[in-house]
């Protein structure tokens, strides 16, 4: 054979490999790196156009980040007292930034307002751009934090992963709002990092710093307490109590009082002492269980029925997660699973807080693109592919928005059988 004759067979039987492992990889995501590459420009696009015209309004004032900004500013000026007052927020929001017919009321705990005390001291403009650039760090930061968990995506397109973080719309959606989900989702990150390494208790400390979204957090918590992760849970009430005193210190016993009672009056209204929740909240925006009960029946059933209906939904999801995954599960396992059932649970949440999502998609979409596995997992692959894709309707459905609940139940549904499959295979391996 010549010299020749012999590349030339080299050089097809190393086509043949290519093709090969190219089909054994298209075959083991069913095609969703590709939907995902190709559907992500788009994305990006719809959201740099509404960017255009959201972030000039924004930075005059007409942004979520506008009541952060002056509960920071209440409390750094000897106002906490007030803090959850509807009145004197108006005062501060149409005097510090601009004047609007209705009040964005502050509902977050004390506490949080204390880390916006620094953006206080500078204009709200500039306060604003620079939580925006905090923001857009934070984004970049997560996919470095999960470089050795998304070996599988970048061995389908080198910038997936990137590419997942710029086009999923809550993403976009929390830096145009100013918002501080995308903190969450870096600290829930950092979370299961050191869960992984066996740091139980730096786990759960980092877990509690995001108790600013204490609806996401405790339940999470209380999985991880179910899941014998005690280190976890005992730092995690540690930080959660040290919160509850700094809350106390800003705000006093009677605002506290106040916020509590006001919480159950989210998308209701409000009057009398609760008139924290005059803002018209609309509940049928969120995509988690009370949206969905409410967008469901809400015209059908009374508001405390309705209330005990979400709530019986809610704590069956948790009981029935705790007790179905595998016992003692892996922190990659755990964490995003806790994560997607808070989601879902949660009793308040909009579009911008399901950016934290992009923590359980990116590692399962990891693991159903993987080349290890023993045969594709179509229906992970389905779950991620929707759920990623379903806060898009946010541009042409938005009253039905609370429907995207249903593919945070069918994604949930989607780990939970293959961290079941996972270890049914690994108790068959070592027998």
């Amino acid at each position: 054979m010549t010299g020749s004759a012999r590349n030339a067979q080299y050089k097809c039987r190393d086509m043949q490999t290519l093709t090969t492992e190219r089909k054994q990889r298209v075959g083991s995501g069913w095609g969703v790196a590709d939907l995902l590459m190709g559907l992500a420009p788009l994305l990006i696009g719809a959201e740099l156009l509404a960017s255009m015209f959201f972030l000039p309004s924004a930075l005059v004032g007409h942004s979520s980040f506008r009541q952060l900004y002056t509960a920071g500013y209440m409390v750094r000026t000897g106002h906490g007292h007030e803090l959850y007052d509807y009145d004197a927020q108006r005062s501060f929001q149409d005097r510090l930034v601009s004047r609007e017919p209705v009040v964005m009321p502050f509902i977050r705990p004390p506490f949080d307002a204390v880390a916006y005390v620094p953006f206080s001291l500078v204009s709200y403009r500039t306060a604003y751009i620079l939580f925006l650039l905090i923001n857009i760090f934070l984004l970049a930061l997560v996919p470095h934090l999960l470089w050795d968990d998304t070996k599988s995506l970048r061995q389908h397109y080198r910038y997936l992963s990137a590419a997942m973080f710029a086009s999923f719309v809550p993403v976009a959606s929390a830096l145009m709002m100013g918002q501080d989900s995308i903190l969450l989702l870096a600290l829930l990150s950092w979370s299961m990092l050191a869960l992984d390494r066996r740091k139980d208790a730096t786990a759960g400390t980092l877990a509690a710093l995001g108790l600013f979204k204490f609806h996401l957090v405790l339940p999470m918590a209380l999985l991880l307490l179910c899941w014998r992760r005690f280190r976890f849970f005992s730092a995690f009430s540690g930080v959660a109590v040290l919160f509850a005193a700094i809350s106390l210190l800003a705000a006093g016993p009677h605002q506290v009082r106040l916020y509590l009672g006001s919480l159950l009056l989210i998308g209701k209204g409000a009057t009398g002492a609760h008139q924290l929740l005059r803002y018209p909240l609309p509940v049928t925006m969120m995509a988690n269980v009370h949206g969905l009960v409410t967008g469901m029946l809400g015209t059908h059933l009374r508001p405390l029925f309705g209330m005990a209906v979400m709530l019986s939904i809610a704590a069956g999801v948790l009981v029935w997660v705790a007790l179905v995954m595998p016992p003692r599960c892996g922190a990659t396992w755990a964490i995003p699973v806790a994560i997607t059932a808070s989601v879902f649970v949660s009793y308040y949440l909009f579009v911008y807080d399901l950016a934290v999502l992009l923590l359980p998609l990116t590692m399962m979409l990891n693991r159903s693109l993987s080349a290890e596995a023993a045969k594709p997992d179509r229906f992970m692959s389905i779950s991620c592919a929707l759920l990623f894709l379903s806060p898009a309707c946010l541009f042409f459905l938005p009253t039905y928005f609370y429907l995207v609940s249903l593919f945070v139940l069918l994604f949930l549904i989607a780990q939970i059988r293959s961290a079941k499959k996972e270890r049914r295979q690994l108790l068959l391996a070592t027998c």
